[in-house]
Parts: structure tokens; sequence; C-alpha cells
């Protein structure tokens, strides 16, 4: 189905234009009933997206996005993609992502709206490795035995069933100031001649 034609009588043509005001810019959804014949809509002008300057930039005048607005640009991208010609996969490109990541912010943004756009932290959410449990045991060795190596504590707690590297043993005994003392020798009067 081509954009602005009818699909059955009855139905309803949703036109997105922007409306730029020196304070803020309004998205007005206008419905009208569409022609059952299969003719053309006329199609209003829409505000583009100016990359580089980073403005949304209409036959009205501009509208400008701080540098650093992450959901302005992922919502200037899907308004691309879902209301122009350009498509998904052109509005993509032209962003900066993939056709992949256009559909997953699409998802997102019908599921929670804005908010949904914005980014979120990369990596392991939760400290699944050093967990509460290996953290304990990892103290209570080091209580234990303190002259055992990280690497024979890592091992002790490998062998309980917990998943942990010698690397987190020591960082758990860095956060906690458990790491080993190492003691200067003091260095040996010097024995001169009688």
């Amino acid at each position: 189905m081509s954009p602005g034609y009818a699909t059955h009588p009855g139905a309803y043509c949703a036109t997105f234009s922007w409306t730029f005001n020196p304070r803020f810019a309004i998205l007005f959804l206008r419905g009208r009933p569409m022609d059952p014949s299969p003719v053309p809509q006329e199609e209003e002008p829409m505000a583009d997206f100016d990359l580089r300057t980073s403005r949304f930039v209409g036959p009205g005048g501009f509208l400008a996005v701080p540098l650093d607005d992450e959901i302005a640009r992922r919502l200037a991208m899907l308004l691309e993609g879902e209301c122009t010609r350009a498509g998904p996969k052109g509005a993509a490109e032209r962003f900066g992502f993939s056709r992949q990541r256009y559909f997953q912010l699409r998802a997102a943004f019908l599921e929670r709206g804005a908010l949904g756009l914005h980014g979120e932290r990369r990596g392991p959410k939760t400290n699944y490795r050093r967990s509460r449990e290996a953290v304990c045991q990892a103290i209570r060795h080091r209580l234990l035995d303190p002259e055992a190596s990280s690497a024979v504590i890592a091992q002790k707690l490998r062998q309980a069933g917990l998943r942990i590297s010698k690397r987190s043993v020591d960082r758990i005994f860095a956060d906690f100031g458990l790491q080993k003392k190492t003691l200067s020798v003091p260095a040996r009067p010097h024995a001169g001649p009688d």
C-alpha cells in the first residue's frame, strides 16, 4: 500500500506536519476522511532533521536540538523512517544506525514512548562474577588464612562451585583493603672493620 491511497471507504488519512513556534514544536495529527478512489492525497511539507547543524528545518523555520540529545535524534530518525519515502532503511543509514537497530528503537518507542529511545548502559547489568556469596566466601578465606594467595583462594572458591577468577578475587581484596602486606626488610647494618 502506498502512502496517501485509500484502502476502503470510510478510512481516515493521518497527516503529520510540524508547526514551529519560537517556544516549542508541536506534532499535529490531523485526520480527514480518505477518498475511496485510489488517487494520491496531497502531501504537506514536513520538517527535516539536518544532521550537520543538529536542528529540525521546515518551511516555517528551524528548531535547534542540543548536540548531546540522543532521544531527539533517534525520534527524528523514526519520524523520517515512518513518515517519509526514505523508509526505515534509508533513515537508519542516514542517521548512522543499522536496519536492525532502527527496528529495535522503533519497538522500544512503541512500548515506552520517547523514554524508550534513551540509551541504556552497555554490558552486564549485575555483578554476576563477584556475587554477594563469592565476596563473602573470599573474605572468609582471607581471614581464615591470611597467608593464602588470591590464586589459592580463587581455586578453593571454584571447588566450592563458584565461578570466579584470580583477578576477581584480587579486586575483592582491593575493594575491602585485604591485600597481603609486603614487608620491607630493613637493611643490615654494615659491619665495618674493628
